[in-house]
């Protein structure tokens, strides 16, 4: 997934808030495109790919280092659904401009 090697690149070089980073504008980007075109079931379907990450980044201790704790692990979660939203919500007003 690229999600990993996004990951994994950004935390070889040692930057993984770039990477986090990284992550949350491509869920911003992702969840935008695919609200604006009315694609719920992909919607659905890149929500259990991202629990798909974070289930691996919670149990992964010696190759990824992004969720360490429950404090990470919440805050990660946090953003990523904050960026989903704002995703959605901009996505909507955008398709709903368009007409």
């Amino acid at each position: 997934m690229a999600a990993f090697a996004i990951l994994f690149a950004f935390q070889a070089i040692g930057m993984t808030v770039m990477g986090d980073y990284m992550m949350f504008v491509g869920m911003l980007c992702l969840s935008f495109v695919l609200i604006k075109d009315d694609r719920i079931k992909e919607m659905i379907a890149s929500n259990i790919c991202l629990a798909v990450v974070i289930l691996t980044l919670w149990f992964s201790e010696h190759t990824f280092h992004y969720i360490q704790n429950t404090g990470m692990l919440l805050l990660f979660i946090g953003a990523m659904v904050t960026a989903e939203l704002f995703g959605v919500f901009w996505g909507r007003k955008f398709a709903r401009n368009q007409f």
